[in-house]
C-alpha cells in the first residue's frame, strides 16, 4: 500500500537545500518518520519514531536502469522511515534549461493523499526557507516568495487523529443512517465486483465516429519509466474544451465535475467486453472521502478517511443519463451524512476476531474494482500556497511543470485512478496492478475511459434540448 506524488520540475534545484528540506518537513510529521511495532496482543500496531529518518531522503542524478532497483522497492512499515524523497535529473531541455522528477513516496498506513500534499508543501516551504537564508539579497526573495499561511502544524494534535467527523446532521433519522450502515457493509462484503483482469483485450474498442472525436481532445501520458526510475503511473487528458461542455451541463444539475466523469468512466467499464463467467458481477468503484475533523491548527500526516462504495450493473452502467443524477444523490448523502467512515467501522470489528481469522477475512476483501479520487488542482491542497506565474507553481528559481500520482491498488482492486484538474484541462492518472492487468489491458482501460468521455461532451453538445430533461 504505497502510493508516490511525483512534481516536474524545470529549473536551477538546489539538490542540497532539498535534501535538508525533506529532512526538516519529516522530523514535524512523526508517523511519516516511524516504523511500525507489533503489540503485545497481536492483533495492533504502535509507532516508533524513527531516530534517523534522514536516511530516508535520497539525492541522486541521471539515475541508470540499474541503479532504480535501489529505489524502487516496496517501503517496509516495520523498518521504517514511511517516507522517502527520490529526485532524479532528467534530460536537459532547450536553453539549457534543466530537468527534474521529484517522488515523494508515503505507505498509506501512516497517510493520505490530503496529508501526503500537505507534507510536500511544508517540504517546499522548508526549502524557500533554506534557499532564502543562504541567498544574498533577502528582500528579492522576500518579494518574489509571498505566501499565504493557512493553518500552522502542530504535532501535539497527533493522538487525536482517530476521532473522525462523525456528525449526521439534523434532518437525518437515525434509522436512516442504520439502513444506509446495513447496505454500506453488504456492498463491502457480498459484491463480487467484476475485476480488470477480466477484460478481453483482444477485442476491438467501440469505434468513434470521425465527427465525435478531434486529435485535440485527449492527450496521453506515459510515466511508466524515467530513466530508469519506474513511476508505473500513465494519464489522459482532457481538452479544455470538452471540460467545458461537462463543467456547464453538470451546473446545470447542481453536480461537478466528478459526477458526470465517474459516469462516463462507469458506462466504458460497462461497455468493456469481459469473460463470460463476470458477465453478471457489477462495477463497483471505491471512494476515499474525508473524514478528518475542522480544527484550528494542522494534524501532521495521517491517515484520515473513510471509504464510499458505488455500484452499478453492467446495464445501469451504459444508461449514463439515468446514472448520473443517481451518483450525485448517493456521493451528497455519504458526504453530507458523514457516514463514509463504515469502511473503518468494520475492519475495526474484523480485528476483534482471532487474529488468524482477522487475517484470513481482511486478506481475501475485494471490495471494489477500481479506486476513484477526485482532487481537482493539486496545488489548492497546499496549506501554503506558491506563488504562481502563468499558472505554474514557482519554486525560488525553479517551475514546477507538471503533477502526476494515483492511489495505491489493494487486494482484489486491479486499477486507481486519480482526477486532476491542471490549467482548465482535467487529467485522469491510472495505476494498475502489474502483477494481475497486462500492459495491453491498461491500454485498452485508457483508450476506453477517453473515448467514453469525449462522446459523453459530444452527446450533450449535439442533445442539449434533452439533456435539459434530466431528473436533477
Amino acid at each position: 500500500m504505497v502510493f508516490t506524488v511525483h512534481f516536474l520540475i524545470e529549473g536551477d534545484l538546489h539538490l542540497e537545500e532539498m535534501r535538508q528540506a525533506f529532512v526538516q518537513a519529516i522530523h514535524s510529521h512523526p508517523l511519516l518518520a516511524s516504523r511500525a511495532v507489533r503489540a503485545d496482543d497481536g492483533t495492533r500496531y504502535r509507532w516508533d519514531l524513527e531516530s534517523n529518518p534522514e536516511v530516508a531522503a535520497f539525492t541522486n542524478v541521471l539515475l541508470s536502469q540499474n541503479e532504480s532497483s535501489e529505489f524502487t522497492h516496496r517501503i517496509d512499515p516495520f523498518r521504517g522511515p514511511n517516507s522517502r524523497l527520490v529526485i532524479c535529473r532528467l534530460a536537459d531541455l532547450p536553453k539549457q534549461k534543466r530537468q527534474y522528477l521529484l517522488a515523494f513516496q508515503f505507505h498509506h498506513a501512516v497517510t493520505d493523499g490530503i496529508g501526503s500534499f500537505e507534507f510536500c508543501s511544508d517540504v517546499f516551504q522548508a526549502y524557500l526557507r533554506i534557499v532564502k537564508s543562504r541567498s544574498e539579497d533577502d528582500s528579492n526573495g522576500d518579494r518574489n516568495q509571498r505566501r499565504v499561511h493557512r493553518k500552522s502544524l502542530l504535532p501535539t494534535l497527533l493522538p487525536d487523529r482517530g476521532l473522525l467527523d462523525r456528525r449526521i446532521p439534523h434532518p437525518v433519522k437515525p434509522s436512516t443512517a442504520h439502513y444506509f450502515l446495513a447496505k454500506e457493509t453488504a456492498k463491502f462484503l457480498f459484491s463480487f465486483p467484476a475485476r480488470i483482469r477480466s477484460i478481453r483485450s483482444d477485442k476491438a474498442l467501440p469505434q468513434t465516429p470521425d465527427n465525435i472525436s478531434t486529435p485535440n481532445d485527449i492527450q496521453h501520458f506515459d510515466y511508466e519509466t524515467c530513466l530508469g526510475y519506474r513511476c508505473d503511473v500513465s494519464g489522459i487528458e482532457v481538452s479544455p474544451e470538452i471540460v467545458d461542455i461537462l463543467r456547464r451541463f453538470a451546473q446545470q444539475h447542481q453536480a461537478t465535475l466528478n459526477h458526470i466523469l465517474l459516469a462516463a468512466t462507469f458506462r466504458a467499464f460497462g461497455a468493456m467486453p469481459v469473460r463470460w463467467s463476470l458477465l453478471a458481477h457489477p462495477w463497483v468503484a471505491v471512494l476515499p472521502v474525508n473524514m478528518r475533523r475542522q480544527t484550528t491548527n494542522r494534524i501532521p500526516a495521517h491517515n484520515g478517511i473513510g471509504y464510499a462504495f458505488v455500484r452499478r450493473s453492467k446495464v445501469a452502467c451504459l444508461d449514463w443519463q439515468s446514472n448520473f443524477p443517481t451518483l450525485k444523490t448517493e456521493l451528497d448523502a455519504i458526504q453530507d451524512w458523514k457516514l463514509a467512515g463504515l469502511f473503518v467501522d468494520a475492519l475495526a470489528y474484523i480485528r476483534r476476531f482471532p487474529r488468524w481469522i482477522a487475517r484470513s477475512v481482511v486478506r481475501s476483501m475485494s471490495p471494489g474494482s477500481f479506486v476513484w479520487s477526485y482532487i481537482g488542482d493539486p496545488f489548492r491542497r497546499f496549506p501554503d500556497k506558491l506563488v504562481e506565474r502563468e499558472q505554474q507553481p514557482q519554486l525560488d528559481n525553479c517551475e514546477i511543470t507538471n503533477f502526476f500520482g494515483a492511489p495505491p491498488t489493494r487486494n482484489g482492486t486491479e486499477t486507481a485512478i486519480l482526477v486532476t484538474l491542471w490549467k482548465d484541462s482535467i487529467r485522469l492518472w491510472f495505476r494498475f496492478d502489474r502483477k494481475r492487468v497486462s500492459l495491453e489491458q491498461s491500454r485498452f482501460v485508457r483508450q476506453a475511459i477517453a473515448n467514453e468521455i469525449v462522446r459523453l461532451a459530444k452527446e450533450v453538445q449535439s442533445h442539449s434540448s434533452d439533456s435539459r430533461d434530466l431528473p436533477s
